[in-house]
């Protein structure tokens, strides 16, 4: 029946330090409310009810307006920015040397980048794998453009 079965059990993952720094912020929230509290209190009490009507309306159009901008700010014709690869460049690198570099690029890139390209093929073969290289696609759509845009940047040939 509904509403008559267990409660559920609430875990309790606060502990003594973290309540002891809930308190501390709290307080601090407190005093500072109090502070603005009593600040606005001194600045308002020597002014007349007009003066506080004209500051309240005052407030109230600039509030509505800025509301009002957000609101229908989003409804226009506003340019995405899009980073397309097109913006993507080999990255310097600091070493020279041309030993242990191949294309101008570490081997150690290079291996890494066709390691991963080689495992993604290898998933692909068994039903299993096929299903995770699968999975990998929907939650990262753009995987496999990225990694044959790297290999374009550093000139792999596949053989």
């Amino acid at each position: 029946m509904f509403g008559f079965g267990r409660k559920k059990q609430r875990l309790n993952w606060t502990t003594p330090m973290a309540d002891k720094a809930n308190e501390a912020m709290a307080k601090r929230i407190h005093i500072t409310q109090s502070w603005w509290a009593s600040w606005m209190s001194r600045k308002t009490e020597k002014m007349t009810s007009r003066a506080k009507a004209l500051v309240f309306f005052t407030y109230l159009i600039i509030m509505t307006a800025a509301g009002l901008y957000c609101i229908l700010g989003g409804f226009g014709d506003q340019e995405t920015t899009v980073h397309k690869s097109e913006h993507l460049r080999i990255p310097l690198i600091e070493n020279r040397e041309t030993k242990g570099m191949e294309n101008g690029v570490p081997k150690i890139v290079l291996e890494r980048i066709r390691a991963f390209r080689l495992k993604l093929d290898s998933m692909s073969t068994t039903v299993q794998g096929r299903i995770k290289v699968d999975s990998i696609m929907r939650s990262r759509p753009g995987l496999l453009d990225s990694i044959r845009r790297v290999e374009e940047m550093y000139l792999i040939k596949e053989q």
